[in-house]
């Protein structure tokens, strides 16, 4: 996952050409009751075995974006839902 710092280096690395940015992130978890729902077999044994199954078995858990106009950061938000 980046970081701010992390951010701000990949964005001094491309200020040349741009100036304006838009970061947005979701976060999600695999949603267990939906798993063991409606997924068949080979999708419960993804799961049983840590593998990534596809989004439609997962749920939102957090939104972020941040803003950056001409260098500033204008806005960090980051919204939680667990």
């Amino acid at each position: 996952m980046w970081g701010f710092n992390d951010i701000l280096r990949e964005r001094n690395n491309h200020s040349s050409r741009y100036n304006n940015f838009l970061v947005f992130d979701i976060e999600t978890i695999p949603d267990e009751s939906m798993i063991f729902e409606i997924a068949d077999d080979k999708e419960k044994e993804k799961f049983e075995n840590g593998e990534f199954l596809p989004h439609a078995y997962h749920k939102v858990v957090a939104l972020s974006y941040m803003v950056i106009k001409n260098g500033n950061v204008y806005e960090y938000i980051s919204k939680f839902q667990i």
